[in-house]
C-alpha cells in the first residue's frame, strides 16, 4: 500500500514513494498491480506504464480500476 500525508499533496512525495518501488520491481523483474477507485488518477499511472486490465462496479461500493504494469524485460 502507497499512500502520503495530505498535507504532503503536491510535493512530489508520492510520486517519489511509486518510483522507487517500480524501480524495485524493475530490478526484480516483478509486475506491480494496483487499485484506484478515482478515475481521474488512471492517466497518472499510464504514464508509469500501467493499464486499466479490469473496471469493478458494484451497486455497495465505488467504481474500482484494476491496472497492471507488466514486469521489466
Amino acid at each position: 500500500m502507497l499512500g502520503t500525508d495530505p498535507v504532503a499533496r503536491g510535493t512530489g512525495v508520492g510520486a517519489r514513494l511509486l518510483c522507487e518501488g517500480l524501480a524495485r520491481a524493475d530490478a526484480d523483474a516483478v509486475p506491480v498491480y494496483l487499485e484506484t477507485t478515482n478515475p481521474a488518477n488512471i492517466g497518472y499511472y499510464e504514464h508509469h506504464d500501467f493499464r486499466v486490465v479490469r473496471a469493478v462496479n458494484q451497486p455497495s461500493a465505488p467504481p474500482a480500476y484494476c491496472m497492471l504494469r507488466p514486469a521489466a524485460a
